[in-house]
């Protein structure tokens, strides 16, 4: 076993493979075999598009590609004010935002592992625009763009979709990153991430690698299998991407879904962006494939159980065939 800390962050893991079930076993303890699309009623298949929140925006004429709207039960809402009120102890305000579903195929069982990867480019743009415009909103202080994939990853319908969660705070995982980002400038007058891709591209952590971006598993990997996803070039946006560099993403992305896929492992992936340009966007892919304990609820310490060398090593095995939809 050992101890590992995050590159920047105060983060702690406890590498322990010991503890590990072998991928084949976690297939059969995680397979969900639940489908919510009973009597043809659900929400995000084509034909139940009046079931849904007025439409924003589509990829594709009558027969869509991709859709979408407001979220039916949102955790944020425009109603309200965006102000946050401080009384002593107590710190309070509306749960103010926008809370979006982006469906990413018209097609139900299909997966985001499923598409190919210039469809998967096409929904990293839609992000962006989605992403920009929540910004835009007056009040709002960040736009979260998140994907859950499976009953333990948080999901409550089974059919592929994203979800934009924009708020009137700055989360706190992307403020202490950047705050790391920026002690580390301060004292070497460059990226710690561009360091972290130069050492990680060449390294038995690395999943995937071309002119344009980086995909490996982190030193102090919290999850099983978890995953992070990097344009090269320094950009502290997904807008700032160009179209190389989401192809790019799209490819990494599709590598790092379809391995998982392919041990029915549930899922979270969210994006990392700041206005401040010392940060460097990237992608980070967290498998549920393991409980948190109380270790990791209490003193924030996780456990793993398999380690980043040994995980980055299942992603770079050769895709098994799956046939499309």
């Amino acid at each position: 076993m050992e101890l590992r800390k995050d590159y920047l962050r105060d983060h702690w893991v406890i590498i322990a493979p010991g503890r590990a079930r072998r991928p084949k076993d976690a297939a059969e303890r995680l397979s969900d075999k639940r489908d919510d699309k009973e009597n043809d009623k659900c929400f995000f298949c084509p034909g139940n598009e009046h079931l849904t929140p007025q439409e924003k925006g589509r990829l594709g004429g009558e027969k869509w590609q991709m859709r979408w709207f407001d979220n039916k039960f949102p955790a944020m809402s425009p109603d309200g004010s965006p102000d946050i009120h401080k009384d002593g102890f107590f710190t309070y305000g509306s749960s103010f935002g926008v809370h979006e579903v982006i469906v990413e195929t018209p097609v139900h069982g299909a997966q985001l592992s499923d598409l190919d990867a210039e469809d998967i480019k096409l929904l990293l743009a839609v992000y962006s625009k989605r992403i920009a415009e929540a910004r835009s909103m007056q009040g709002v202080a960040y736009a979260l763009m998140v994907k859950n994939q499976g009953p333990d990853a948080g999901t409550s319908l089974s059919h592929s979709h994203s979800q934009l969660m924009a708020c009137n705070i700055q989360p706190p995982e992307v403020k202490a990153e950047l705050d790391a980002v920026k002690g580390f400038r301060a004292e070497k007058s460059r990226c710690p991430y561009c360091d972290i891709l130069s050492i990680e591209s060449e390294g038995e952590r690395l999943i995937f690698k071309d002119d344009f971006a980086v995909a490996f598993c982190p030193y102090a990997s919290r999850f099983n299998y978890e995953a992070w996803l990097f344009p090269k070039r320094h950009t502290n946006q997904l807008e700032g991407c160009d179209d190389n560099e989401l192809r790019s993403m799209a490819s990494a992305l599709k590598r790092v879904l379809t391995r998982l896929r392919e041990i029915d492992a549930p899922y979270n992936f969210y994006l990392h962006y700041h206005d401040d340009p010392d940060f460097h966007f990237h992608i980070e892919v967290c498998p549920r494939i393991s409980k948190l304990g109380g270790l990791e609820l209490g003193a924030g310490i996780f456990i793993n159980s398999v380690s980043p060398e040994e995980a980055a090593g299942f992603y770079r095995q050769k895709l098994a065939f799956r046939a499309s939809f």
